[in-house]
């Protein structure tokens, strides 16, 4: 037999370098974040325009009930001439109410509040002559009468 030198490697294990691993997970978190922040931000802008939308969809609403008051309360007047007085409707569990005030001779002032959750709408109508026909000397959104 031979004798055979064995020859033991020396090799040196060197250890990974864990700096870049942390600098990744911190990576991670950090866009995670930023991430996080901007969906919640998106969702908070979300909520807002609907409930702005229903706002301005409760505010038509009100609008639209006001003019039909405003509109029975001309009916009336073409109806009988003389009428001064009041009345309310009800449409869809909403209600409005119309003043006519007879302010002399051919003047009328119309005074309607149409009310639709918490949402009032006003309007004054004033007219200077009802006879043959009603002429409307101007129509006005007010916020108190």
């Amino acid at each position: 037999m031979q004798n055979t030198k064995c020859k033991i490697l020396n090799i040196k294990y060197k250890r990974p370098d864990t700096r870049n691993g942390f600098s990744i997970i911190l990576a991670v978190v950090f866009v995670g974040a930023v991430s996080l922040t901007i969906l919640l931000s998106f969702l908070a802008l979300g909520r807002v325009s609907i409930s702005g939308s229903l706002v301005f969809s409760k505010s038509v609403q009100a609008r639209t009930l006001t003019e039909s008051c405003v509109e029975t309360a001309l009916q009336e007047i073409r109806n009988e001439t003389t009428f001064s007085g009041s009345g309310n409707i009800l449409i869809e569990d909403n209600e409005c109410s119309y003043e006519v005030i007879d302010n002399g001779a051919e003047d009328r002032e119309i005074r309607a509040e149409g009310v639709v959750d918490d949402v009032v709408h006003r309007i004054v109508v004033t007219a200077d002559k009802i006879n043959p026909q009603i002429n409307i000397v101007s129509w006005e959104r007010i916020d108190n009468f």
